[in-house]
């Protein structure tokens, strides 16, 4: 099934069909726990995924997105953007000619027919040889009754069926689309700005010097007649050890893909050091100072950045008695010595009061449903190393999904 457009389709923002289903329809492949609402003819679509009683994320896809500043590029193309429910955490994406969104929440496509069958066959662990895709829909119409696919479970390769729950065939309600934040452009991460640079890493004896290529990924956001953004930056160890060519760098959307070339010469002996750009102006991501304690929703989230010592912690209050909180940082303390957790970047989350210890990859991947979450996670018993269940984003038969396996510790 496609909703309006993959990303690809959507780099040069040509209008984008849906072959599978009605142009105008709400539906649900589980039962109620994601609702989808597509509008082809208005190039719009909606999902909702139930996570539990409270929790939930929604996305939404379409062009001229509302509340954009105008003339921006989020009012011309189109936009992408996923929030979650209770704390409110968003992200946005803009699909134009220098790239497309980095997540996508939306199916992916196929064919139309009365009966549409994948014209390659799979096998089960059972024997069974069956076509790998197949659709049903409602004789001599576009209404889909169910879907099968032959995949991989664990560790079980196996053929199953999605039954969809056809909720309205027509122009979607406008309560779906009505529950956009009316803040996203500021309040929302928008993941396609950045900065890139060429390499990421040089090792530098005393007296040598590396030239380093800068770049942005899209132009910064255009603000108050402004776009320009400059760019300093600050050593995370001993700022006496190297000096810059260049002490502020400066982009806007003319030159913002302009390679700009900054040379760093070690000029006293020290530790490994990491550059960390700080932003003026228009800024490239949210406008935060270095070192800021804040909340985005009156109390129940405290966020704290210290984006100088390159760490920062997250409180949020579940409920009255009920909190989680995540810290990440570089040289997390109290890790093993010489173990990758006293070198690398750590985050951690705990419960209070407890339930148990948790530890995730600090690098995130994506499930075909659009999720984005830590690509590991291991659960542990309160103050112990004993593990509950590991959690993992992996590739089973044709799908990426989260499994999660159980510890039976014996």
């Amino acid at each position: 099934m496609s909703v309006l457009c993959t990303p690809a389709d959507c780099h040069y923002l040509g209008e984008c069909t849906q072959p599978n289903f009605p142009p105008q329809i709400v539906f649900s492949p589980d039962n109620g726990q994601t609702i989808i609402a597509i509008d082809e003819i208005n190039q719009q679509a909606y999902q909702t995924i139930s996570f539990s009683p409270t929790g939930r994320e929604t996305s939404y896809v379409m062009k001229h997105f509302p509340y954009a500043i105008p003339d921006s590029l989020q009012s011309k193309y189109y936009v992408q953007l996923l929030v979650d429910f209770p704390s409110n955490n968003c992200m946005y994406g803009t699909y134009w000619k220098y790239g497309g969104n980095t997540f996508n929440s939306f199916p992916s496509s196929a064919q139309n027919e009365d009966y549409w069958y994948a014209n390659v066959t799979c096998q089960t662990d059972s024997g069974g040889i069956y076509p790998c895709e197949e659709i049903y829909y409602n004789k001599n119409t576009d209404i889909p009754l169910r879907s099968t696919r032959v995949t991989r479970r664990g560790w079980n390769v196996l053929q199953v069926t999605t039954n969809y729950k056809i909720i309205l065939v027509g122009k979607p309600d406008n309560k779906y689309f009505d529950s956009i934040p009316r803040n996203w452009f500021v309040a929302c991460r928008d993941v396609m700005l950045g900065l890139l640079y060429y390499p990421q890493t040089s090792k530098m004896s005393l007296h040598q010097s590396e030239k380093v290529e800068i770049w942005l990924i899209t132009p910064p956001h255009r603000i108050n007649n402004n776009d320009t953004v400059r760019i300093q930056w600050k050593s995370t160890e001993c700022d006496e050890c190297f000096t810059l060519s260049l002490e502020e760098l400066s982009f806007n959307s003319e030159n913002f893909q302009e390679k700009q070339t900054l040379t760093i010469t070690r000029v006293k002996d020290g530790p490994k050091t990491t550059l960390i750009p700080i932003f003026y102006g228009q800024c490239v991501q949210p406008c935060f100072p270095p070192q800021i304690v804040f909340s985005p929703d009156n109390g129940q989230t405290i966020y704290a950045i210290d984006e100088i010592n390159q760490r920062a912690c997250e409180a949020f209050a579940v409920n009255l008695s009920l909190r989680e909180t995540s810290y990440v940082m570089e040289h997390f303390p109290y890790a093993i010595p010489d173990s990758l957790q006293s070198k690398y970047y750590v985050q951690l989350l705990v419960d209070s009061p407890p339930r148990v210890y948790y530890w995730y990859a600090n690098v995130t991947c994506q499930t075909d449903s659009g999720g984005i979450y830590p690509c590991e996670e291991i659960y542990y018993n309160k103050n112990t190393d004993i593990p509950l269940r590991f959690v993992q984003v992996i590739r089973l038969g044709w799908d990426v999904v989260q499994v999660t396996t159980s510890y039976k510790v014996i």
